[in-house]
């Protein structure tokens, strides 16, 4: 695994472990969403290839399950839960397939109309 994923990885196991202190901030919807747009701009960052594969489908699990844990707790509100999905299916698409919930068909619905 490259060092990048690693990082990555690490951010969410961070994320995972203080996910009760972080979700108790005021500040968490501005953590979060700036912790999405990061792993973003670092995914469409990596060079076409079976490295961009293999990050993709570890960041993708981790991410998922960091996901469904905060969820799990009822740290999203309807707006932050709705902007999860915007952001992450622009990046990770698969990992919207098999989820129920209104923020994931609020994605896909806005995606068919574009």
């Amino acid at each position: 695994m490259c060092g990048c994923v690693t990082v990555c990885v690490l951010k969410l196991a961070v994320l995972l472990k203080y996910q009760r202190v972080l979700t108790a901030l005021p500040v968490f919807p501005a953590i979060w969403r700036q912790f999405l747009l990061e792993t973003e701009a670092w995914y469409l960052g990596l060079q076409e290839g079976p490295t961009k594969i293999l990050a993709g489908e570890s960041v993708s699990e981790y991410l998922g399950f960091v996901i469904d844990v905060i969820a799990s707790d009822g740290a999203f509100a309807q707006d932050l839960w709705e902007q999860t999905w915007q952001i992450t299916n622009r990046f990770c698409p698969k990992l919207l397939q098999g989820r129920n919930g209104e923020g994931a068909v609020l994605v896909e619905v806005q995606n068919a109309a574009l």
